[in-house]
């Protein structure tokens, strides 16, 4: 299978068709690629080869790192092999980002962690370019720092050499003379050898399985084969045990031969090949399952090892899947069937009372905003409107709450009443969520998100329209606005606050990008300064805005309408938020009260515009003019307006997904229009 025709892959069938394939990528990359409608997944196909002949060896080669998400990694795990080509090009994010490679250091880092975490034994081999445009000598060194740190098995160099009607062809300079390129090739190389060297010695004294491919060139009377992990073994022709599973005879010897299974005892190791001794042949059946496998249950390895009839394979695979669904029912729903309701209740440490009605039941508290007692806090409702986590009251509830992250196997067979209601509820877009398809097409009644055309509205933050109030005389609007909001303590230009390093937008891109032309402070997990996980509060950053005059507030996906808590609050602390998408604001937003970066051509056009702006107080001003006939506030909760339309919608069951299949998840995915890689237009 070759990685260059993975996005090729696809069924023309369209019930296979997915709505947009970037999705299935591996987390921290983008596609760097036109984005297309993918059919079916390349995952499928793996697990469909892996259905056709078991003695057959399947292997993966020259694939972008992109195309190794979960479901990817899990059909490699349980049916193909233990060697992973992972291409890395640099170990420079500057490097990687001229390169147009769609991923950064950290994100190879992260995936590699979780290939050797799910794949125990797994060996990595890559390829690495010296030279390219630009490289610097710290470039290489990052470059150098990435080959230690992962340990390849393998790994190609090249010499960089510029080829006409590319992207690097069209923008860079080929400025790194050819002596240099070729020395440190020379020096990945070397450094290459020695964890290579490193990695082949902790197989000696194990027993891999072998096939074998032809006869060593160098060492005359020596099969040459590759283990499962891809990595090249010699050992001596002769005569060995062989096990067929087919025969009626179990154990004969011959001579090992071309295509033959072959379990080796190592006893050498070189940076580039491993010496052993032949012990035995598997004729019908890889013996690599049986070895490399031992974690598995004895059912599960006879079966991937051939031991067990075709009926009673059949069999056991029922059991287990039986087995599987019983244990996620009992899990997720022991509290929900096998407890009995208790109706007490207690109001702000007053006495226990009956309640005459339970209006909600929330699933899930994994939204902070969800975490109460009572509804009727703060709402001004004069009915009980409670709240709960105890899936012991579903049988009593009105309405109950998921997060898709929520909606589990055993979701799908709760007793549903006809007067109840499942309701969705998320403030993050669809790339943010694990969005399951099993079941949840009709499984929601209605939709609590931050779209407007959900059943209930349920943004970050609100603007409203104040109350006219008479003019001074003799004073201006604009001028008062211009002296208060551009205060002397507002010295510093702009500021980014982050906890995720890795977005589908690609926003951290253009971060890196604009503090190449202006200066900006990164706080959060992927920045310099500090700022501790429990100070992501709302006085600690309007303590930081105060000192700035932009705040960059670059949404981590881009989807219609989709606009963060930072937005709301940047415009509440006096900060001007720059946004990535005008479009996406504007029916909200008060007019000119933001900056978006899709007004500008490049990343260097609006950082010019920045610096225009810091140096210019009466146009900065400007972008608080607002402030004279709108207000904004944020919205930590949807509790009451929830409450209210639970009230008035109970005992009703029509749905409010527009379109015509009245499917929750074609609307939730078709409303939000996702754009992926959004920022690398700007770079």
């Amino acid at each position: 299978l070759l990685g260059q025709n993975v996005n090729s892959y696809c069924d023309a069938d369209a019930n296979a068709t997915i709505v947009d394939g970037q999705q299935y990528l591996a987390s921290g990359f983008v596609n760097v690629v036109k984005r297309k409608n993918s059919g079916i997944r390349f995952a499928e196909l793996l697990q469909r080869l892996s259905s056709i002949n078991s003695n057959v060896r399947i292997r993966f080669t020259s694939p972008h790192p992109k195309d190794f998400p979960d479901e990817v990694l899990f059909q490699m795990n349980y049916y193909f092999f233990f060697e992973f080509y992972n291409q890395a090009q640099s170990g420079s994010n500057e490097v990687l980002r001229r390169m147009h490679r769609g991923y950064t250091v950290e994100a190879y880092m992260n995936l590699v962690e979780k290939i050797r975490d799910k794949i125990p034994g797994v060996t990595l081999t890559s390829d690495f370019i010296s030279g390219f445009c630009g490289e610097t000598d710290e470039d290489h060194e990052q470059s150098v720092q990435l080959i230690k740190n992962v340990q390849y098995s393998y790994c190609y160099t090249f010499v960089y050499s510029m080829r006409e009607r590319t992207k690097a062809h069209r923008r860079y300079c080929d400025d790194v003379p050819m002596d240099v390129k070729k020395a440190r090739s020379q020096q990945l190389q070397s450094e290459f050898r020695k964890g290579a060297l490193a990695l082949n010695k902790t197989f000696i004294g194990k027993t891999l399985t072998v096939l074998v491919e032809k006869e060593s060139k160098r060492s005359s009377g020596f099969w040459m084969g590759r283990s499962d992990g891809n990595l090249k073994i010699i050992f001596p022709k002769g005569s060995v045990n062989c096990f067929d599973s087919s025969s009626s005879s179990s154990v004969h010897r011959r001579n090992s031969k071309i295509g033959d299974f072959v379990a080796v005892d190592i006893t050498d190791a070189s940076s580039e090949v491993l010496k052993g001794f032949a012990t035995r042949i598997a004729t019908s059946q890889p013996v690599s399952h049986c070895v490399h496998r031992p974690s598995l249950q004895l059912l599960v390895m006879d079966y991937y090892c051939g031991r067990l009839h075709v009926p009673l394979k059949i069999f056991s695979l029922a059991i287990l899947l039986l087995a599987t669904v019983i244990f996620v029912i009992i899990r997720d729903g022991r509290e929900l069937f096998f407890a009995e309701p208790k109706l007490t209740f207690v109001e702000n440490g007053g006495e226990p009372r009956q309640l005459e009605k339970l209006i909600l039941l929330f699933i899930s508290v994994g939204q902070p905003e969800l975490r109460f007692t009572t509804g009727r806090q703060n709402c001004g409702l004069d009915y009980d409107c409670i709240a709960s986590n105890d899936k012991r009251l579903f049988p009593l509830s009105s309405a109950v709450i998921f997060e898709l992250r929520d909606v589990r196997l055993s979701s799908i067979f709760l007793p549903k009443r006809d007067d109840q209601m499942f309701i969705f509820y998320s403030r993050e877009a669809p790339p943010q969520l694990f969005a399951p398809t099993l079941g949840v097409g009709n499984f929601f009644d209605h939709s609590v998100t931050y779209l407007p055309i959900s059943w209930l509205h349920c943004p970050y933050g609100m603007v409203k329209k104040k109350k006219k109030k008479k003019k001074k005389k003799g004073n201006s609007g604009e001028e008062s606005i211009a002296t208060s909001l551009v205060q002397p303590n507002r010295t510093r230009l702009a500021f980014w606050i982050a906890s995720k390093c890795s977005s589908h937008s690609g926003r951290e891109w253009l971060v890196h990008r604009l503090a190449q032309y202006v200066p900006i402070d990164t706080y959060g997990a992927c920045g310099t300064l500090p700022l501790a996980r429990a100070a992501f509060d709302h006085d600690r950053q309007r303590s930081l805005a105060k000192l700035y005059k932009f705040r960059i507030v670059f949404e981590n996906t881009v989807c219609r309408n989709y606009m963060t808590e930072r937005f709301f609050e940047a415009l509440i602390d006096g900060s001007v938020p720059v946004v990535l998408r005008r479009a996406d604001y504007e029916s909200i937003a008060p007019e000119h009260s933001f900056i978006a970066a899709d007004d500008f051509r490049s990343a260097k056009q609006l950082a010019d515009y920045l610096n225009y702006l810091d140096k210019n107080s009466e146009q900065y001003a400007k972008y608080f003019h607002w402030t004279r006939l709108y207000s904004v506030e944020l919205v930590r909760s949807c509790v009451c307006k929830l409450c209210l339309a639970i009230k008035e919608k109970s005992g009703t069951r029509t749905r409010d997904f527009n379109n015509t299949n009245n499917n929750f998840y074609q609307w939730w995915n078709e409303e939000n229009d996702c754009q992926y890689d959004f920022a690398s237009r700007f770079v």
